[in-house]
């Protein structure tokens, strides 16, 4: 099974434990559950989509809805998730790729009573999500970094360029992070040029100049 299958398959079942309660579904009862994504034309939201839509017909008894904007467009996914809400009344997995835009929508979700787990980008304070399933993406840009160096020898020199796709995407501004400062820590030889450097970010769980 693919990665991103197992990652939101894991999340879907954890957020149907939530949903069930402590008694599970009565006999006959269906769960009504959905998945929300940034952009489900992209091939890793599609992958998730899929992943989700395995583990609910695995899982049985649940009326599940997959909805996402054919282009990455936050606030058009806001209203699919809104309008989400008012059908899945027993859990949401939510992935987003702007989470300051989700804070109110995901809290009055909450506040209706509806479990949200928040998939591969970390919610953001207010937003009353506690359940996260993704990565820890700084660690990810760690090792990207420690495998370059792996391949540039002893004391390497020069420039290197770090680009990110979507500039101020957290998971992807994370994995940039991870790569400047390790290259700045083992490598100093090295002069790394693109995105700026931040001394906080958001959803990080990776305690600033560890070292693997």
């Amino acid at each position: 099974m693919h990665p991103r299958f197992r990652t939101v398959a894991a999340a879907l079942v954890l957020l149907t434990a939530v949903g069930c309660g402590d008694s599970g579904p009565g006999e006959g009862d269906r769960l009504d559950m959905g998945i929300a994504v940034a952009n489900i034309s992209l091939n890793f939201a599609h992958e998730m989509v899929l992943g989700a839509q395995s583990a609910a017909e695995h899982a049985g008894d649940v009326d599940f809805k997959a909805v996402g904007p054919p282009n990455t467009d936050g606030p058009a996914e806001v209203q699919l998730f809104q309008n989400l809400t008012t059908r899945a009344e027993d859990g949401i997995v939510l992935e987003n790729l702007d989470p300051p835009i989700f804070t109110r929508p995901a809290a009055r979700a909450v506040d209706q009573g509806i479990p949200i787990v928040a998939l591969d980008t970390a919610p953001t304070d207010g937003s009353k999500v506690t359940f996260y399933v993704g990565n820890d993406n700084y660690a990810l840009g760690e090792l990207m970094a420690e495998e370059a160096l792996k391949r540039l020898g002893d004391d390497p020199e020069g420039e290197i360029v770090i680009g990110v796709p979507n500039p101020g995407t957290p998971v992807l501004d994370s994995r940039a992070q991870g790569i400047a400062d390790t290259f700045g820590e083992q490598a100093p030889g090295v002069k790394v040029l693109g995105p700026p450097r931040r001394t906080a970010i958001p959803g990080r769980t990776t305690a600033p100049g560890r070292r693997r």
